[in-house]
């Protein structure tokens, strides 16, 4: 499926012979995978990219927050619905995690996981890519090196770990909501 998805974003592409790579694939892609191993609508994908955007690129802390309470009121009730009875998807045990007593995680912090691995599924990996792109069109014997190499599993292996390594993206923001001292 995750083939699928990367073939017909390519070939939705390829005719132009150009793109916005950012907008037009790296946040694309995975948000896509992401609706496929949670079993969510793809039509959700425009809407929820949105609130993603909001979310990490928005202007103000008021912007980012109430985006945020969107995407917490649309996961809410996947979240409950899973809870009630968990499926063969990647979100059900998640959201069903059992603690160090024995009982299930609360629902607040089971919608509180769910967000965290969409948004962090969406922003790191759309940075990776957009990253892993950049460094590939700057150094061409990169390029041609992993095309030279398609069929050799371990080179592969080697080269994706080590895009990852250098590519991988973290930011994560805090709030502070009360005095602190550093």
């Amino acid at each position: 499926a995750i083939r699928e998805l990367a073939i017909s974003l390519i070939e939705g592409l390829a005719d132009r012979g150009e793109c916005e790579f950012v907008g037009e694939f790296a946040q694309i892609f995975p948000i896509g995978i992401f609706l496929d191993l949670v079993q969510l609508p793809a039509t959700d994908r425009p809407m929820l990219l949105d609130m993603a955007k909001r979310i990490i690129n928005g202007r103000t802390p008021g912007v980012r927050h109430a985006a945020l309470a969107e995407l917490i009121a649309y996961l809410g009730p996947v979240v409950r619905a899973r809870r009630e009875m968990p499926g063969d998807d990647l979100l059900s045990p998640l959201v069903n995690v059992i603690e160090h007593d024995g009982a299930r995680i609360r629902e607040n912090d089971a919608v509180s996981y769910a967000n965290t691995v969409l948004l962090a599924g969406l922003d790191t990996v759309a940075g990776m890519l957009s990253m892993t792109a950049r460094f590939l069109a700057l150094h061409p014997h990169h390029r041609r090196a992993l095309i030279d190499h398609l069929d050799d599993d371990a080179f592969l292996k080697g080269a994706v770990e080590e895009l990852i390594r250098r590519h991988g993206i973290v930011g994560i923001g805090r709030v502070v909501t009360g005095d602190f001292t550093y």
